[in-house]
Order: structure tokens, then sequence, then C-alpha cells
């Protein structure tokens, strides 16, 4: 089940970080904050997530059950993440921002390790994709955010 719940914050999450490997230096707050008004501009919908390998059965139907039904939101700290099934909140970090493009990092509260992301917001502000890239947890997906 922790296996679940992990896959399924990534999903969401996409870009949600991870330590493990080398540290990539923080982006310097100017070339963050475009990319935190973005998030924070409203709730994120998941509509896709593709694990690189395969999933059980279970965990499988898991997933499928938070496409389009799990919500992200941002707050500058955390990300909140809500559906009929889960409710999270995790904290995350944005490297390496240069345009749309970014890395999202979010450490494990726990101390246990965390994720890490790569995600490109489209021009557009509304759609934004990811590639989850944590082991075993890589997989790519994409957000469409709510409302105006």
């Amino acid at each position: 089940m922790t296996r679940t719940l992990v896959l399924v914050v990534v999903t969401a999450s996409a870009f949600l970080g991870a330590c493990g490997g080398a540290q990539s230096p923080q982006a310097a707050p100017d070339q963050t904050a475009p990319i935190e008004h973005l998030l924070t501009a409203g709730p994120w919908r998941l509509i896709d997530y593709k694990a690189i390998d395969p999933l059980d059965p279970v965990t499988q139907a898991i997933l499928a059950a938070q496409i389009r039904t799990m919500v992200v939101t941002f707050d500058g700290t955390l990300m909140h993440l809500h559906s009929p099934s889960l409710s999270l909140d995790r904290p995350y970090k944005i490297k390496n921002a240069a345009g749309y493009g970014f890395d999202m990092v979010s450490p494990d509260p726990g101390g246990g390790g965390g994720l890490w992301s790569h995600c490109e917001i489209a021009q557009d502000g509304h759609h934004m994709t990811f590639m989850a890239k944590t082991n075993p947890w890589s997989g790519n997906g994409a957000l469409e955010r709510e409302g105006p």
C-alpha cells in the first residue's frame, strides 16, 4: 500500500521532486517567481500518468482511480493532493527554473528520501507535463489547471 501511495503522490506531484543523487542548486527567486505564480494561480487536475515500469494490477487500478479525480493545489511551500480516496500535503521546492521549465523536488517529511520531477508549464499557463524521475516511480504525466 505504501508503494501505491507514493506512486499516486509522484503522479500528482508529477513534479514532486526527489533527493538521492547529486543535489542541484536552487533557482534564484527571480527565476522561480513566475513559475510559483502559475502554480499557485488555481487548482490543477491530474489528467494523465503513465509509469515507465509496468505496475501490478492492484496498483494500476488505484492509480487509474486518481486520473481526472485528483486535484493538486500549491501554496508556495506545500502541495495539497486531494481525490475521493486520498488527501495528502507534501512540501516542495522549485529548482533549475528556466522559462516555463523547472525541476520540482519534494523531500520526504519523514526523512526517507524524496521525489524529483522535471516539469514544463505550457505558455497558456493551464497545462503542465511532468516526468517523475525517482525510481521506482518514474513516469510521465500531465496536469491541467482549472478555472480562468
